[in-house]
């Protein structure tokens, strides 16, 4: 949050990323062909980010081009073999994959291993927070789960801006 503050209106800091993030990890969890495509195309911009060397929420015709051609091929293919993954399996890997995630907020080209060491530990322990979201997605639904990422977002923001 703290770079994007500098570049975006606090708002879009905000919703964004509880958006994007309980689109890319958590509505997939009902197995849903809409819903795979659309966390398809949520994931690839995150990942594209990556590929492109751009900011996360930096949005370029390239980065939206690749989540396009995702959503399509998820659409016609990817939506068959997901469907067919254990659901455990397939939480576990949302959930380990949205605290992996996190670790592109940082610069691990300049770090030793000791420091890829506290950045993966520091995002582990969004491991029981994605657990949480995940439950409130499956017994409460998609809107009470970005809610709930949007106020836990903002409490921390909020704590940060204090100190």
């Amino acid at each position: 949050i703290g770079d994007s503050i500098q570049t975006l209106p606090l708002w879009v800091v905000l919703i964004l990323p509880p958006v994007l993030e309980e689109t890319a990890f958590r509505l997939p969890l009902k197995r849903k062909r809409l819903y795979i495509t659309l966390s398809s195309a949520a994931v690839m911009f995150f990942i594209s980010a990556i590929i492109f060397s751009s900011k996360v929420y930096d949005v370029t015709w390239e980065r939206l081009l690749c989540c396009s051609i995702i959503a399509l091929a998820t659409w016609f293919w990817g939506y068959k073999w997901v469907s067919k993954v254990n659901f455990k399996t397939w939480l576990w890997i949302l959930v380990l994959s949205f605290s992996i995630l996190h670790i592109i907020n940082y610069d691990l080209s300049t770090m030793g291993i000791d420091g890829w060491i506290r950045v993966v530990l520091k995002e582990a322990v969004k491991i029981p927070s994605a657990l949480m979201f995940s439950y409130v997605r499956i017994k409460h639904g998609f809107g009470t789960s970005v809610a709930l990422h949007f106020t836990i977002n903002l409490s921390a923001y909020c704590m940060g801006a204090l100190t």
